[in-house]
């Protein structure tokens, strides 16, 4: 086989298939020829006689697509049944995730790199208070308390939402 994939004639002769396979699946049906047989061969008058103008109309409103079914994001649905409309509920917490980058040493400061910020022992980064870095992680501590962040190991903190309702005051 290879050495007929190194002959040019063989090579130039593939070429030209695949073009002609190509140039086929690329033409409209309406100009491909199509060999009609005896029982399909009826005079140009009888077509026309037998097919009203109202039924190409029907025909062609049978044949267009939902909007629903155009759009390839669209949920699908079984004909005939109806969506329900679900209120997004409020949250009652929201999420925060910290990722842990990098931990270097630079003269005698050990740095991380947490969510792209350079950060220290004894800083504060959202809801973290950093408290040490090792060189495999950092110690830190949050409302829910301590943990441990391995290196590229992602961490979620959820976090209660505060009401922003204040409680009446008594009169006293």
């Amino acid at each position: 086989m290879k050495k007929l994939l190194n002959n040019p004639w063989f090579s130039g002769l593939l070429v030209l298939a695949a073009i002609a396979f190509v140039a086929q699946s690329l033409l409209p049906s309406s100009a491909r020829p199509r060999v009609a047989t005896g029982s399909e061969v009826v005079s140009t008058d009888e077509a026309a006689s037998s097919t009203p103008a109202s039924s190409i109309h029907e025909a062609l409103a049978a044949l267009q697509v939902p909007a629903s079914m155009r759009n390839p994001y669209a949920p699908r649905t079984a004909p005939g049944s109806a969506v329900e409309a679900v209120a997004p509920k409020k949250p009652d917490e929201t999420s925060s995730t910290f990722l842990l980058s990098a931990v270097w040493r630079q003269d005698a400061l050990t740095l991380a790199l947490i969510n792209g910020s350079i950060q220290s022992a004894g800083s504060h980064f959202g809801p973290l208070h950093i408290e040490s870095i090792q060189p495999d992680g950092v110690w830190v501590t949050h409302h829910k308390g301590r943990t441990f962040l391995s290196l590229g190991a992602p961490f979620v903190l959820t976090t209660p939402l505060v009401s922003a309702a204040k409680p009446a005051r008594s009169g006293g």
